[in-house]
């Protein structure tokens, strides 16, 4: 049977309408696999802070008020808007609420640039949007980036019916585009993108004017004009001016000129399968799509600016990879055979409604052994390498003032302890001094005396460890000066001995009997400190940070559940090393 056969018998077996519903159903399925998606990152948490101290006070943040490292400095809040939304419905239904709007939002885009797509093949974004969407979700997820993918395709089918469309844009059509741009802008300071695309598509007009032999009626200085209000409506209608402008445009240029940060290496030497096929997927589609169109200066030109603009950040390349197919479907002159939407609605409900009953099982926890096993592919809204625990031991027997602390760490202490207890270091925007960020990297390195020149300049009260820092754990274990008051299955909290005497906490120190107590012997006690953390990978911690903290006994005790648990196991092996003298 020869190709075109095969082709012919596929076409009749699977009409349009039929392989519509099936792409259909496919992005329902990404659709719903990315709401449950809903990843807590590390700035979720001081995003929320923002927020819940906006909504006490009714003042937005100008200076810093978290970090006594920083305390005081100016501050530029880029999402102050987003924080101020997302805050209530965070406060009011947790995890919950928010995998509610996030799924909206990603409905909203999706809805966006479907109608974007509608004039050319529909097939082909349907095939597209999925890759497109998983790329976006592996560093978005529950994140305020998503107002951005909202907005972004109500603006570029503004912008492409001013400046492409029309001759000469129209003074309420540039109000419209300036009204999007101020609420872009706030929501997360995306001016730089809106002006992209105003020149972009200003440019592809003037030279389909030229094209068509028509007048370019001043093209040039109104697109001029019109870029220039859509910075003015940003500076002017945001309250932090034009600071905020300017810092969105020195961190577009900061990102071009530095080398790529650990997030493409991730990409490559981390990444799931299913993203790097993401990737393949995108990028070959997107590629063929743009090849076949007449006017591909656009698409092309917005993709390499992605690009640059994102070298060290690789979310917004899959929403620039959406919005570049659209641009080509809207270069068509007139719909192609595929343009009209016709969808099997009994195919896709047959699909989709088995799709949602899994979603509505596993987000009431109806599968909860499920939702472990898929921790390792980022699934669920999952804290376990957060000090949940540490935080609520420091919140319970009610210590105060300065912790040093690593960054990742920073956005949950803040939601957590603030104000009772200021950190040094977190994952916010604010200006961080360099010399400050090495030092806090050399204590955590194994450097003590980095944590004794913050002393000298500041009044600190103790420390946030994670588990994986042996050195410092070590260091600090033989420093008299430090007690160890906590161990978790994540971080280790220690305290200034001055502290620790005044405050009558000396009963927590770690002593022989103690370290032998926290030795795990069970899954139910490991399940109870993380349900999160595969048994093994409980038992290997605990060992490491009792070996670290000289509790030889405690430790080979540890060894010995391992390696009855899981004798094969790398784990076992690993710790088998460091146990050896």
């Amino acid at each position: 049977m020869s190709i075109r056969a095969v082709q012919q018998a596929l076409a009749r077996r699977f009409p349009p309408s039929a392989r519509r519903s099936v792409l259909m159903a496919l992005l329902i399925a990404d659709l719903l696999i990315l709401a449950f998606h809903a990843r807590v990152y590390y700035d979720w948490w001081w995003q929320m802070a923002n927020g819940r101290h906006w909504w006490e006070t009714h003042r937005i943040l100008r200076t810093d008020p978290f970090t006594f490292t920083v305390r005081g400095h100016p501050y530029i809040d880029k999402y102050w808007l987003s924080e101020i939304l997302l805050y209530p419905v965070f406060a009011r239904w947790g995890f919950a609420g928010a995998a509610v709007i996030h799924a909206l939002l990603l409905l909203g885009m999706g809805a966006g640039a479907w109608r974007l797509a509608r004039r050319g093949r529909l097939d082909l974004f349907l095939l597209l949007s999925p890759p497109a969407l998983i790329l976006i979700e592996q560093r978005s997820s529950l994140r305020i980036y998503l107002f951005s993918y909202l907005i972004l395709p109500a603006f570029l089918a503004e912008a492409w019916n001013q400046f492409v469309l029309r001759q000469r844009p129209s003074p309420k059509g540039v109000a419209r585009l300036c009204a999007l741009e101020a609420l872009w802008t706030n929501l997360h300071t995306a001016f730089l993108w809106g002006w992209l695309i105003t020149g972009l598509l200003g440019i592809t007009g003037r030279a389909r004017n030229i094209e068509r032999r028509l007048k370019p009626l001043l093209m040039r200085s109104t697109v001029v004009a019109a870029a220039t209000a859509l910075v003015t409506a940003a500076s002017l209608l945001n309250p932090y001016g034009p600071a905020l402008v300017w810092d969105a445009v020195a961190g577009a240029f900061n990102a071009a000129l530095r080398s790529p940060s650990v997030e493409w290496v991730g990409l490559f030497r981390l990444a799931t399968p299913l993203t790097l096929l993401a990737w393949a997927v995108l990028l070959a589609g997107s590629a063929v799509l743009i090849s076949r169109s007449r006017y591909r200066l656009p698409a092309l030109s917005l993709l390499g600016l992605a690009v640059l603009m994102n070298a060290n950040a690789y979310r917004h390349i899959g929403t620039f990879a959406i919005v570049a197919v659209c641009l080509v479907q809207l270069t068509r002159e007139s719909p192609q055979s595929g343009g009209t939407c016709h969808l099997s609605v009994r195919r896709t409900l047959g699909i989709a409604v088995p799709l949602l009953l899994f979603f509505i099982l596993v987000c009431s926890n109806r599968l909860f052994h499920i939702q472990r096993e898929l921790k390792r592919f980022g699934l669920g809204p999952i804290t376990s390498e957060l000090p949940v625990d540490a935080a609520s031991f420091v919140a319970r027997v009610g210590l105060r003032g300065n912790f040093i602390n690593d960054w990742p760490y920073g956005g949950y202490l803040i939601w957590r302890l603030w104000p009772r207890v200021l950190i040094a270091a977190d994952g916010r925007t604010a200006p961080f001094p360099e010399e400050l960020h090495r030092r806090l990297a050399k204590f955590y390195d194994g450097d003590i005396s980095a944590a004794e020149e913050l002393m000298r300049e500041h009044d600190i009260t103790g420390v946030f460890v994670p588990w994986n820092c042996g050195s410092t754990t070590s260091r600090l274990a033989r420093d008299p000066f430090w007690d160890c008051l906590f161990i978790g299955p994540h971080s280790t909290v220690w305290v200034a001995r001055p502290v620790v005497e005044s405050r009558g906490l000396a009963h927590y120190r770690l002593t022989s009997a103690r370290a032998h107590d926290l030795v795990i012997r069970s899954p139910q006690q490991a399940y109870r400190e993380d349900p999160w953390l595969t048994y093994p990978t409980a038992l290997f911690r605990r060992g490491f940070v009792l070996l670290c903290l000289g509790q030889i006994a405690a430790a080979q005790e540890q060894f010995a559940v391992l390696q009855q648990v899981a004798p094969r196991s790398p784990l076992t092996r690993r710790l088998a090393q460091l146990m050896k003298p």
